[in-house]
């Protein structure tokens, strides 16, 4: 009996000292994904990865969905360009959003997770600006659709997919794509109102929507000439180009010390070749904004134009009138790049990286036998790379 009940004790002890001893666990799913991910095993990353996200408990864990967004995004960078991308841009998506969804804000994976749908949505739009480039249009527009798709509330990308659809006579995506992002920037560029105005009397047919989107927009940018001619055009267009000139001595005569109606009653004259006004104009807006470059340098493109055309006058000139008024000619031109020079000075000195005035200025003091100050120019030019 003493024997017996020894050899239960020693079965016992011998007993516990193998459950003393931990038992190897097998690595978990996700474990397993992450290693063969790290060694480039992306085919078995994948089907890991997938299996843990098929389990009722993993499915509740934002890490998992994390590395599972991690895992897809390696895959369809490597075969962006195969049919299976949109599947995979979609699968990488969604695991990202859930890792979002199922993380505090303030935890790695989450912060990881945002950082990783920013570099993604940037790769998207580098790809739609080189399509871009290569006038690749409507390949261009489908990776800025991924784009909108990874951060719906960014203003840009609706931006370069209404530029790209504007490029390829897309004009309905177009139009949908200006007016979301006038929607949503804070501050668009004039040009995208004249895009906007454009697609909306022309393909669209409705001039007057235009003129709204034209003359809303010139209440930011007064100044801005492109605008000033589309808003010409619109008038035109619909017959009232007279009645132009007309309402701004009106908006003139109501708020004389403004400067803006002066500045554009001035481009009105200048486009209808009416060089003298629209110096006076430009003239007295200049005086109630001297520190706005548009009239100070609109005063030497009168001038400067002023010169262009009289070297082309000479140009076509026959040698034996020239031979007679030539001298005349030539000191016309000189007096009109002169009365050109301090315009351009005075508008560099206000903006002095403004490389229309620079380029400008650059020519006239070649024109006028200054090689030095043209030298200056160009190295002013080159520093600021412009």
């Amino acid at each position: 009996m003493r024997f017996l009940r020894c050899q239960q004790v020693f079965c016992l002890v011998l007993g516990s000292s193998f459950w003393a001893v931990p038992l190897q666990a097998k690595p978990s799913l996700v474990s397993q994904a992450i290693t063969a991910f790290e060694k480039e095993d992306l085919a078995q990353a994948r089907a890991h990865i997938d299996q843990a996200i098929s389990e009722e408990a993993t499915q509740a864990q934002g890490g998992p969905w994390y590395y599972r967004g991690a895992i897809y995004e390696k895959l369809l960078r490597d075969q962006v360009a195969t049919e299976e991308a949109a599947q995979l841009f979609e699968e990488t998506l969604a695991a990202y959003r859930q890792a979002l969804a199922l993380t505090p804000a303030a935890s790695q994976y989450h912060s990881f997770a945002q950082i990783n749908l920013h570099g993604l949505w940037a790769y998207y739009l580098d790809r739609g600006r080189r399509y871009y480039r290569q006038e690749a249009f409507e390949s261009a527009i489908q990776q800025f659709k991924y784009g909108q798709q990874i951060k719906p509330e960014e203003p840009c990308t609706y931006l370069y997919t209404a530029i790209a659809a504007h490029q390829e006579e897309q004009y309905k995506l177009a139009l949908n794509n200006y007016t979301h992002y006038l929607e949503q920037a804070t501050a668009a560029p004039a040009a995208v109102y004249r895009g906007l105005a454009h697609l909306t009397a022309g393909p669209h047919k409705a001039p007057q929507k235009a003129l709204e989107i034209v003359e809303q927009a010139l209440l930011q940018y007064p100044f801005d000439h492109d605008l000033l001619y589309e808003q010409l055009q619109l008038y035109t267009a619909e017959g009232q180009g007279e009645a132009l000139p007309k309402l701004l001595q009106q908006k003139i005569a109501a708020a004389p010390h403004e400067p803006a109606p002066y500045y554009q009653l001035g481009d009105w004259y200048e486009q209808q070749g009416q060089g003298e006004p629209a110096l006076q104009q430009y003239q007295k807006a200049a005086a109630l904004a001297p520190d706005r470059i548009e009239p100070i340098r609109q005063q030497g493109i009168v001038h400067y134009n002023q010169a262009a055309q009289v070297t082309q006058a000479i140009k076509e000139m026959p040698e034996e009138a020239f031979q007679k008024v030539g001298a005349q000619w030539i000191k016309k031109l000189e007096t009109y790049l002169e009365q050109a020079l301090p315009c351009f000075e005075r508008a560099c000195k206000i903006n002095p990286r403004d490389p229309f005035t620079l380029r400008h200025l650059q020519i006239i003091y070649l024109r006028l036998g200054r090689p030095a100050q043209a030298k200056k120019i160009e190295r002013r030019l080159r520093k600021y790379r412009l």
